[in-house]
């Protein structure tokens, strides 16, 4: 059952151009939220940056924070779906955490303005709104840690040590959050397999090989 926030940014009630609009307009939004900062960027901010009236914003949302919400309750939802069709597709354990990782970082790549509200704006939610947000970041996470169980035979452990190493691997996926650059020097894809090399002890097996 959906919550009343999320009831409050249902767009099946608008036409495809409507919801065309809206996808521009978090488009817009995501971006001066990113690299103005949330609290600065202001709706007629967003309005002349989307090309469109403030009365027009407020046709789609009746406040910046439900429209930071959908943002990020957009941002979730994608990211879990491709989390959960790996999970579904991937025959071993060690694939599915690679392509974990991959889907994450590339994730990030396509959505970058998103990828740095997620990490940087939800808590300048209401606690309604929060409380969803949270929730996706659980699903998340509990994808992960299901995951690591089956690579790492950690299944009727301590929740805590399960939790811990899921975290660190969230941790060192999102670390180019802080410096990635688009089309810069590394691209998703290797950043990704640095990553799974890392978690998976093979760094080290890479630069020995490498010195023979």
């Amino acid at each position: 059952m959906r919550s009343k926030a999320e009831q409050s940014i249902d767009v099946g009630q608008f036409t495809a151009k409507g919801r065309e609009k809206i996808e521009e307009i978090c488009r817009k939004a995501a971006l001066l939220f990113s690299e103005k900062g949330y609290q600065e960027a202001t709706l007629a901010d967003v309005s002349k940056a989307a090309g469109i009236t403030k009365a027009g914003i407020y046709h789609y949302f009746t406040t910046k924070e439900e429209l930071l919400f959908f943002i990020l309750h957009n941002y979730m939802s994608g990211v879990l779906e491709k989390a959960r069709r790996n999970f579904t597709a991937k025959a071993t354990p060690k694939e599915r955490i690679r392509t974990f990782i991959i889907d994450h970082i590339k994730y990030l790549d396509e959505n970058l303005h998103e990828s740095r509200l997620i990490i940087n704006q939800w808590r300048n939610l209401a606690p309604k709104y929060r409380e969803v947000i949270r929730m996706q970041q659980r699903a998340y996470v509990d994808l992960l840690k299901k995951g690591i169980d089956d690579l790492l035979g950690y299944s009727g452990k301590n929740d805590d040590d399960r939790k811990l190493t899921a975290y660190i691997l969230m941790s060192l996926c999102n670390a180019p959050y802080n410096w990635y650059r688009a089309g810069g020097k590394f691209s998703p894809e290797r950043i990704a397999e640095e990553v799974f090399r890392i978690f998976t002890g093979q760094l080290f097996e890479k630069r020995t090989r490498l010195n023979r």
